[in-house]
């Protein structure tokens, strides 16, 4: 779950979902797409569940897939998307919201924070957010601040 999604050229076919918020940064990759004559579909504000597993589960292999939006909605479209059988390399998914879930490298409470939030609310500890999402915790990494010192969190 990066700040952009990257265009991957040489995939069979793109399946694309985007809501209000992430038409903005699927649209280079349409573009893309369009540019070099490329097959893809484009499903907007989907937001009936039955309707995102039935358009996932009719992909054949070689498809690819950019989903961007709405943290939750983007969140439940990668799970759908794993549990149908989409690896990590065969997606890029963007979560746009300010409030992200947080795995504390000192406690390892996995809390929902905004990006202005720089404490943890179980230990205390400072902590710098990255760019790295876990998977398995579904939360991007906590690391300590670069001023904290051990005993410092107190």
């Amino acid at each position: 779950m990066s700040g952009h999604l990257k265009f991957i050229p040489g995939k069979r076919h793109y399946l694309l979902f985007a809501d209000n918020k992430g038409m903005s940064p699927i649209l280079p990759i349409v573009h893309k797409l369009i540019e070099n004559e490329l097959p893809f579909e484009l499903c907007f504000q989907e937001d009936r569940e039955s309707a995102i597993i039935e358009k996932l589960s009719n992909q054949k292999m070689g498809c690819y897939l950019y989903a961007a939006g709405r943290r939750e909605w983007v969140d439940r479209i990668d799970e759908i998307a794993g549990s149908i059988g989409f690896s990590g390399e065969e997606m890029q998914i963007m979560a746009i919201g300010d409030r992200k879930n947080v795995f504390c490298f000192h406690c390892h409470t996995i809390q929902e924070i905004s990006d202005q939030q720089l404490s943890c609310s179980e230990c205390g500890m400072s902590i710098v957010v990255s760019k790295h999402f876990s998977k398995h915790h579904k939360a991007y990494l906590g690391y300590p601040a670069p001023d904290q010192e051990e005993g410092d969190h107190h």
